[in-house]
């Protein structure tokens, strides 16, 4: 950004901040009801479904919903209601009326309060939503799914919106009197988790948005999080993306009612190119937009090419330290747990921060954030979100904890969480639709949620499917208890049946959710035991490699061992890189006549070494000596055994040179040679001083010899 673009966002942050506070309210308008009706059948109850719906034909369907405005002492100028609309059936073409009606509404009862659930609205004084005793105060025509808003505004004649103060009740019905035909919309209702309706009240009456800066602040595998900066609070920022720039078939919505906004763009291809636009509008008319040129990022490449499982323990209780870790860690896997940030240290059924710290520290865990107080975050308001967010990953980064994932409390997100959540996390597991195939979804990351009632074959089959489909498991647990589980609680020793049939399978590598996201596993490397536990590397010839055990925790070693027919068993039980160099390792294979060769890496460069093969019984077979390369590996060829073979590697290390005096003298020289003048002085002065105090000494003992003569 060149330095004038710098200028002119400063200026117009600065006319920003000086412009009088305005009253936009989101998230204190309380929808407090809202279902759809048909007339004649008013006894179904759709109060619960998350559709709301508006259909003509004979046999009218309405919506009716009902607000509470928020407390403030300001005049009312507008009062705003939008929805998230789609088609149903076909889309009308007579405009859908927003009536406000006189009379309180109940969501339970599906009816007017003063009336009874069994009153049919075609009976007199059921008081019809399309009666003469509503008053329409906006109409609009929807013809494609999006956004849609309804007005009421003080200065309409045709509207009652001049006795509504802050803090009153307001009844709404969305309506189709002019549609005929079999024609309809379909709303998500307040049940919906991701577009749920909003009632803004504001003080003002809004402009057309400036955007100032757009910027892609996140970019993942499978996901973007797009900022955008306005002059002004908006209704909806909205994102039309794709990965060809003349047909941008994608939209992201972002809900902000504040100057800077946070776009979600998922699921995405990795390491694909996406070009995006932004628009801005004001909460009352979507069609008045500011748009940006178009942008484009590249998402990161997918490095993930094998089966992996994610045990993952949520809310932090203490049976994840006391029963869960010493299962796992005894096949030496690692776990992830997500804590809730207000517990560690509070009562007795949940982890310390010192064991918290001790599972990441010593046992290789991760640690994930599961908010403050395990509140679900789609109730939440942006506020509330931005606290939960911010105070949960602080408070674990100061205790020490590496903190990148985020846990969503119960499994619930919507799309707005999810943008808030990648502001702070790189992740956000829920719980549902796992298990995922590549290229995994980062937001949300699903997976397979363990109740009292899973049982072990079930899991094996979960964990068959994720090897057959290549695919990442991730199992999510609460409580482990020793026996009689309830509710979410899983046993001690079904955990143990599920690690040890995990360790059976040399396919499967158990991982944190963290090191799916910077680790590449595959077939192809060797790995070394750092754990004291035998790792198999069984080799073939194309170089693919299977393990008994998984690598994680493990030492990844460098080198290339390709046998050049059947495959070979190797057990690394050393591989120094730095101290002595010293490697050490066993091999075997079913064919005497297999030739191996290996290049091994991370040696001492243009070094000799002693390479020592030895019978398993001990007696020395082979005794090379190999000189590294400028590169520090070493490259050498062998034929295999069916019984095992030993082999050695050291460097090489030679006798110290003799040196005589005359070249001791020599090199003394050489060095006074090299000296500056000031230190050749010094060096004359020294010796002159020195060969001065011999002599003394000399001449002292001469003089007392005689002297005593």
């Amino acid at each position: 950004m060149n330095t004038w673009n710098r200028l002119l966002i400063i200026a117009i942050l600065g006319i920003v901040i000086l412009q009088p506070a305005s009253a936009y309210i989101n998230k204190d308008a309380v929808n407090k009801a809202d279902t759809y009706i048909q007339i004649g059948q008013n006894t179904n109850n759709y109060g619960n479904a998350d559709i709301l719906g508006v259909y003509g034909n004979g046999s009218r369907i309405n919506t009716i919903m009902s607000w509470t405005l928020p407390k403030s002492n300001e005049s009312i100028k507008e009062v705003a209601l939008t929805l998230y609309c789609k088609k149903w059936d076909d889309f009308p073409t007579a405009p859908i009326e927003l009536h406000v009606l006189n009379e309180p509404f109940e969501e339970s009862s599906a009816t007017w309060s003063k009336n009874t659930h069994l009153t049919n609205w075609i009976d007199i004084g059921a008081e019809i939503p399309t009666s003469t005793n509503s008053t329409i105060v906006d109409s609009v025509m929807v013809r494609q799914e999006g956004f849609y808003t309804w007005v009421l505004r003080r200065d309409d004649s045709k509207n009652s919106l001049k006795s509504l103060k802050w803090g009153d009740t307001i009844n709404f019905t969305l309506t189709l009197p002019g549609e005929n035909g079999f024609k309809g919309i379909q709303c998500f209702s307040k049940e919906w988790d991701y577009t749920k309706p909003y009632l803004v009240v504001t003080d003002e009456v809004p402009k057309i948005p400036l955007i100032i800066n757009v910027n892609a602040i996140k970019v993942r595998k499978t996901s973007a999080l797009i900022n955008t900066l306005t002059d002004t609070s908006t209704n909806n920022i909205l994102v039309n993306y794709g990965t060809n720039s003349s047909n941008l078939n994608l939209w992201s919505y972002a809900d902000s009612l504040s100057n800077s906004a946070y776009n979600l763009l998922n699921p995405l291809t990795p390491n694909t190119t996406y070009y995006y636009k932004v628009y801005a509008s004001n909460y009352i008319d979507n069609k008045f937009k500011d748009s940006s040129p178009i942008f484009s990022f590249i998402t990161a490449s997918n490095n993930s090419s094998i089966p992996l499982i994610t045990f993952v323990f949520d809310d932090g209780w203490k049976s994840t330290f006391v029963s869960a870790s010493p299962v796992l860690n005894d096949s030496m896997f690692p776990g992830v747990s997500a804590v809730i940030t207000n517990m560690p240290d509070n009562g007795m059924d949940y982890m310390s921060w010192t064991q918290i710290q001790e599972l990441q520290n010593v046992y290789g865990w991760e640690i994930a954030s599961h908010t403050k107080s395990h509140v679900i975050m789609p109730r939440l308001n942006k506020s509330e979100m931005e606290s939960e967010l911010s105070d949960s990953k602080t408070t674990l980064e100061n205790k020490g904890l590496d903190t990148h994932n985020f846990i969503s409390p119960e499994g619930e997100y919507n799309y707005l969480t999810e943008a808030y959540i990648m502001r702070y996390y790189d992740s956000d597991r829920v719980v549902s639709d796992g298990p995922i195939t590549p290229p995994y979804n980062e937001f949300p990351l699903f997976a397979e949620h363990i109740k009292n009632t899973t049982t072990v074959s079930e899991v094996k089959g979960w964990v068959d499917s994720a090897v057959n489909n290549n695919s990442w498991l991730l199992l999510v647990m609460h409580k482990i208890v020793d026996s009689n589980p309830i509710n979410e609680d899983w046993t001690k020793s079904d955990l143990a049946n599920i690690a040890r049939y995990v360790e059976s399978n040399g396919k499967l590598r158990v991982v944190t959710i963290r090191e799916v996201q910077t680790s590449s596993f595959d077939y192809k490397g060797v790995y070394a035991d750092n754990a004291k536990k035998s790792i198999t590397n069984t080799i073939y010839p194309d170089g693919s490699v299977y393990y008994s055990k998984t690598p994680t925790g493990h030492l990844r070693i460098n080198a290339t061992i390709l046998p050049s027919s059947d495959p070979i068993v190797i057990n690394i039980t050393k591989w120094n890189t730095t101290g002595d160099y010293e490697i050490l390792f066993n091999e075997s294979s079913k064919n005497d006549s297999t030739e191996v060769q290996y290049t091994l890496g991370d040696r001492q460069a243009d070094r000799n070494y002693s390479v020592k093969i030895y019978w398993n019984n001990g007696t020395l077979f082979k005794d090379l000596y190999i000189n590294s390369n400028a590169s520090g590996y070493l490259t050498f060829s062998t034929t295999v055994f069916v019984i095992p073979q030993y082999t050695i590697i050291r460097p090489v290390i030679s006798e110290p040179a003799y040196e005589d005096k005359a070249d001791t003298l020599a090199d003394i020289f050489v060095i006074y040679k090299e000296l500056q003048a000031t230190d050749k002085t010094i060096v004359i002065i020294t010796a002159m001083v020195i060969i001065g105090c011999i002599a003394f000494i000399i001449r002292k003992l001469f003089y007392n010899s005689n002297h005593r003569t």
